[in-house]
């Protein structure tokens, strides 16, 4: 006790103040030690792609041993130290290697059967097959790498890869790791989407579409699969990832995220195989083909089996297979859009939840089906139409996605479903109503969707009754009052367009005349508001507004839309 007594209290301080600085100067050392590390590192990367990528041929065994770095394991601070930037730099660089590397073709797989079969072949044939081969089982083996780094999101800790569980202690540090090999499997996917191992790395992707809490990586993953899409001209890749991405949206239902449907967008498909097209009658081809002699059968055999070695070496867009996979692919996208549009019908309760991850599907959903609702074969017109209008009297739908709805369902009766014995006015209404609710005021695409909605329902069908008409040029003017100047420049444009092609529209100019009844501007229906009766006092606003353009503008149809420069400048309105 007495010895415990002497101790001086400052003695613990300066204690304390010496093992701090032991530590500091600790960490320190192993910073420096870091940095010495990676240094190095990049030195002997940069060594060994430089050799492969010099002569590949002859050094392809450096590219492996470059691949296993990424197997390197050490129980070490300083390893754990340079871990991540190590995978990073190891990874990236055989990704660029790999992009110079890899073919313009598909490497054949089945050099082994050949060879058994006894072929000859010259040297250089020889030996640009066993390169092929070499390539691929390395590239191979780094795919098998990259999906142990990306499955380190899909998978709890527990059942993760052992060769990660010790190393990586944070779930911060798996996510970069996952980053890195995402990354690198989305570029491989979108430099080289003819090369092996197409599937794999679709399959491999896919999943990550969904993943809600790396928004990141899922966005990455997302946008791979849309360049995906834009750069595939024949629809082979393309139709690859469409199947994947539909098994997705089976299994996950209404928590898939809505960037999923919205990849959709970015396919280019303007044509389809539509049913009944193109089949041969088999009866004339069989009459054909006996009327040949056996030495024709023979060439003709020969000549078909040449072309197809043809059409397969050049991969050439054969105009049959682009419109085959393209028919698939759309038959895999409506398929993914009716799974959620008919079970949220069916199953919706009155969950928040479910209404909530439904409203947030429908926009990409409807903007899929009004973009390419042209190429829907007839027979599911009917059924489309009646769901449309389910959501369209529900209050699930906002303004935009109602208006795609009612885009969608004039595109069908426009082209193929003209026949069919709808109700047109029922869509009318709705779109009559909503009108005013329409968020104008920031997104130019909402300006966009309400332009082509107008156009589709209003300008090019020639059968829309007059009251209709006005009732439209009347509401439109009318919302054009409290817009923005792009907004409101658009709904003129449609005002003027409807003046040129329905000259008997001119009586909403005419102060002197009056129609029949009472302008009702808050009955729903277009038919029955007399619209008629009433006059585009709007304009006398619009006139003298700070915009010069729009100033202009509702002069000129005020004039009654006149070409005439100096009338319009000129004259005092």
């Amino acid at each position: 006790m007495v010895a415990s007594s002497n101790k001086k209290p400052h003695d613990f301080h300066v204690l304390l103040m010496e093992a701090k600085v032991t530590l500091k100067d600790d960490f320190l050392a192993c910073l420096n030690k870091r940095e010495r590390t990676i240094e190095l590192l990049k030195d002997q990367i940069a060594g060994t792609c430089s050799t492969i990528l010099g002569r590949p041929e002859k050094n392809l065994s450096r590219l492996r041993r470059l691949i296993l770095l990424l197997d390197v394991k050490e129980d070490s601070e300083a390893f754990r130290l340079t871990f991540i930037t190590g995978q990073k730099l190891v990874a990236f660089s055989i990704l660029e290697v790999f992009k110079d590397l890899i073919p313009g073709y598909r490497v054949s797989e089945k050099i082994k059967e050949e060879s058994n079969k006894k072929k000859r072949f010259k040297k250089t044939t020889i030996s640009l097959r066993q390169y092929e081969t070499r390539l691929l089982s390395i590239y191979k083996l780094y795919l098998a790498r990259l999906r142990r780094m990306a499955q380190l999101l899909r998978k709890p800790k527990s059942q993760s890869s052992s060769f990660y569980r010790d190393i990586l202690s944070t779930d911060l540090a798996r996510e970069r790791i996952a980053a890195v090999g995402v990354k690198c499997l989305c570029d491989l996917l979108v430099t080289h989407p003819h090369f092996n191992c197409r599937n794999h790395i679709i399959q491999t992707l896919v999943p990550f579409m969904t993943l809600s809490k790396h928004e990141a990586i899922a966005d990455r993953v997302c946008t791979s699969f849309g360049t995906l899409f834009r750069q595939d001209k024949l629809g082979e890749v393309s139709l690859d990832a469409v199947k994947e991405i539909e098994k997705l949206i089976k299994a996950c239902g209404l928590f898939v995220r809505p960037q999923v449907f919205a990849v959709f967008l970015e396919l280019k498909i303007k044509e389809v195989e539509k049913k009944g097209q193109e089949k041969k009658d088999m009866n004339q081809v069989r009459k054909e083909l006996d009327k040949m002699s056996r030495k024709t059968k023979r060439r003709l055999k020969a000549s078909r089996k040449l072309d197809n070695v043809l059409l397969e070496a050049e991969a050439s867009e054969s105009y049959k297979r682009r419109l085959e996979h393209h028919t698939k692919i759309l038959d895999h996208v409506f398929l993914s859009y009716f799974r959620i549009l008919k079970r949220t019908i069916l199953d919706l309760s009155d969950e928040e939840v479910k209404k909530a991850r439904f409203r947030e599907l429908l926009s990409p959903v409807l903007e899929g089906l009004s973009k390419f609702c042209h190429l829907i074969n007839v027979e599911f017109f009917d059924d489309l139409i009646n769901i449309l209008f389910k959501l369209i009297k529900s209050d699930l739908l906002d303004a935009v996605q109602t208006l795609n709805s009612c885009q969608t369902v004039f595109s069908i009766l426009s082209e193929e479903g003209s026949a069919l014995n709808i109700d047109h006015q029922r869509f009318y209404t709705r779109l009559y109503q909503i009108l005013p609710d329409i968020d104008l005021s920031i997104p130019t695409k909402t300006i966009i969707v309400l332009l082509k909605c107008l156009d589709t329902m209003i300008i090019k069908r020639r059968k829309t009754s007059f009251p209709r008409v006005v009732a439209f040029m009347k509401r439109c003017t009318s919302v054009s009052l409290q817009t923005n100047d792009a907004a409101t420049l658009a709904l003129l444009s449609f005002v003027r367009r409807m003046f040129i092609e329905h000259p008997r529209a001119d009586i909403l100019l005419d102060c002197e005349s009056a129609g029949t009844g009472l302008f009702m501007p808050h009955v729903e229906d277009p038919e029955y508001c007399n619209a008629h009766a009433t006059q585009l006092w709007e304009l006398q606003l619009l006139k003298n507004h700070c915009n010069y353009g729009i100033s202009q503008f509702a002069k000129h149809i005020i004039n009654g839309c006149c070409s005439d420069e100096v009338r319009l400048r000129g004259q005092r309105i």
